[in-house]
Order: structure tokens, then sequence, then C-alpha cells
């Protein structure tokens, strides 16, 4: 009953309304990701994309959003806009070497999120 319900829902759209708004939300989430870089940069003084460790490409993404994952995926960029929004809050920020360290910047991270922002 229910798979009968999708499949006539699935018939009964037209498939340039579906393709016009998948490419609404790509630009409308590209938009988003270049903002964020764009607050990123200016808080930091810095350019984005900086030296990260590597992982597998994904087709899907756009190269901004891609560049911009790089760049927060060890932490310690993380770590850096904790420092610039409250200055001395993360004292040790570890350069990213491997996957370990990585792991160790972004629970830093995560323990300064929860004590300054989710109890204040």
């Amino acid at each position: 009953m229910m798979l009968d319900m999708m499949s006539k829902e699935l018939k009964d759209q037209d498939p340039v309304l579906t393709i016009r708004r998948n490419l609404q939300q790509v630009v409308q989430r590209h938009s988003h990701v270049h903002s964020l870089k764009q607050i990123i940069e200016t808080i930091l003084k810095i350019k984005l994309p900086c030296k990260t460790l590597k992982r597998d490409e994904d087709e899907d993404d756009d190269e901004e959003s891609k560049e911009l994952g790089e760049a927060l995926r060890d932490g310690s960029l993380l770590c850096q806009l904790a420092n610039a929004l409250i200055p001395k809050s993360i004292s040790n920020i570890y350069t990213p070497t491997n996957y370990k360290v990585a792991t160790n910047n972004m629970n830093t991270f995560c323990t300064f999120y929860f004590c300054f922002f989710l109890f204040n």
C-alpha cells in the first residue's frame, strides 16, 4: 500500500520542477559554504584552504565545500577559531600529523563548545 502511494507520487512529479528544486538547493548550499568560508577567513585573517590531512574525494561535492571540509577536518582551524572568539580558551592546538592528533583537536574544540556555548 505504502509503496504504491510512493510510486504514484514519483510518477506525478514534474521532472523539470525536481531538477529546478535540486539546482536551487545546490546554489543555496554553495552560498552558505562561501559565506562561512569568508567569515572564518576574516576572523582568523588567513586564506583557506590550508594544508590538511587528505581524504578520499567525493565527486558529488563542489570544490569549495571540499576545500572548507578539508580545512576543518583536522580540528586545528576550529581550535584557532575558538581562540579568536574567546582568547586563550584552548591552550594546546596540535599540528595535525595523523588522525589521532586530529581527533585530539576535535575533542578539544567540542569541549570548548560545550563549556562556553551550551552551558553559558
